[in-house]
């Protein structure tokens, strides 16, 4: 069974006034990162980091078998 967890750092500035449109844009980069990419067993472990708008790592997703 393969598993899938993500994590996101909120304590970052980008957040503090509203973090939704954010959060929006982070997930609509998983999205196109999950529709480009092809997952084969050869492919795991994967750790995609996750950065907000101004390049700050805030994260990670990560796929492990």
């Amino acid at each position: 069974m393969s598993k899938l967890t993500f994590s996101i750092n909120l304590d970052n500035a980008i957040f503090a006034d509203d973090a939704s449109s954010e959060l929006a844009r982070i997930f609509q980069d998983l999205a196109n990162f999950a529709k480009e990419t092809t997952l084969n067993d050869k492919d795991f472990p994967l750790l995609k980091p996750l950065k907000d708008l101004n390049g700050n790592k805030i994260g990670y997703l990560k796929i492990t078998k």
